[in-house]
């Protein structure tokens, strides 16, 4: 999700790691009150569990140690998927006015101003293309959120652009306005 300034992952990769660690530990413990068949059920505090079996059985614990790793070894793959939004981050690390102001000055024409909101659609378009789920081991991260967040600030920016494009056509307009007005009344 976009958390300004920042690109992160909700809930964490920490978060999920201790989750996973949580839930191997409470299956492992789970076994202690599942008893070995054929024992006397007389007295419970002397039946022997299948815990013993299953904590020392190293295909078992080769398979905890994967899980519990399993976050952590894709830890690297996630912050790549990650940086691939980077090239987004001036959609809301830049200020949109400022950025305006610089376009202003190079004296666009209505082409220039059509290029700058196409630019901004065909990011738009690029964003929604992006395909909301990744699969990063074995985690599935769904980033449709981030999707939203993204493509909202490149409609924010469009928006911007039209707005300051609809002001400067106005102004522009009033002021042709007074001219054929003043010339009007001079005759």
């Amino acid at each position: 999700e976009l958390s300004v300034p920042n690109i992160q992952m909700n809930p964490g990769l920490e978060d999920i790691q201790s989750a996973v660690n949580r839930a191997a530990l409470h299956i492992l413990r789970a076994t202690k009150k599942v008893y070995i068949w054929g024992q006397a059920r007389s007295n419970i505090k002397h039946l022997q569990s299948f815990h013993r079996q299953i904590a020392q059985d190293k295909e078992i614990v080769k398979i905890v140690l994967l899980l519990t790793g399993a976050v952590e070894g894709a830890k690297s793959h996630v912050n790549d998927y990650l940086t691939t939004f980077d090239q987004y981050n001036y959609l809301w690390q830049n200020d949109k006015q400022q950025a305006y102001d610089a376009f202003m000055k190079t004296q666009p024409d209505i082409e220039g101003f059509s290029g700058e909101l196409k630019k901004y659609m065909d990011v738009e378009r690029e964003i929604r293309n992006i395909p909301s789920v990744h699969v990063i081991g074995c985690m599935c991260l769904d980033s449709s959120p981030l999707m939203d967040s993204l493509t909202s600030e490149a409609v924010m920016w469009k928006a911007q652009y039209g707005r300051n494009m609809h002001e400067e056509a106005k102004s522009q307009l009033v002021k042709m306005q007074d001219y054929f007005k003043d010339k009007t009344r001079a005759m």
